[in-house]
């Protein structure tokens, strides 16, 4: 009986033999990518920049006549890993939306401001009463100042 176990045992060990040098190697090889990443700053950028993932939280929405009477669009407030970004699309008849301008506030922290009873971190309105709408985007700064930004969307696209 010991002698039909002889063989497998033998082919047994020369897979662990070659599992563990492939292991190994895996290691190894883990090794110097890492430490080539981190010698190398312009690796490691364009690592975390291609690779990894960015996380991206919207905020909070406003649609309406952004561009004029009858042409509508949206805004959207979205949470970037540096910052915050308002992003503004026109929307066509046809239902397709179309990215006009992307605005980066680098730093920035979400904010909200009282605004008809209540309170919002983002409004559309017509402030200066000229029949466009502006958008009041408030936020605090790197010091953590509040600020607000009023963006009028008849010039965006000029």
């Amino acid at each position: 009986m010991k002698q039909y176990w002889q063989p497998f045992k033998q082919h047994l060990s020369l897979v662990i033999e070659k599992v563990d040098l492939l292991f190994l190697g895996l290691v190894l090889g883990l090794w110097i990518f890492t430490w080539s990443l981190t010698l190398n700053s312009r690796w490691l950028k364009v690592f975390q920049s291609e690779v990894l993932t960015q996380n991206e939280i919207l905020l909070s929405t406003v649609q309406g006549p952004l561009f004029g009477p009858n042409e509508y669009g949206y805004a959207n407030k979205v949470q970037v890993p540096d910052g915050l970004r308002l992003e503004i699309f026109r929307t066509s008849e046809s239902g397709y939306s179309r990215l006009i301008k992307a605005i980066s506030f680098k730093h920035a922290k979400d904010a909200h401001i009282e605004f008809l009873e209540g309170a919002s971190n983002l409004v559309l309105v017509d402030e200066d009463g000229d029949g466009s709408l502006e958008i009041l985007f408030p936020y605090t700064d790197s010091l953590l100042n509040s600020q607000i930004e009023t963006l009028n969307f008849a010039n965006l696209e000029k």
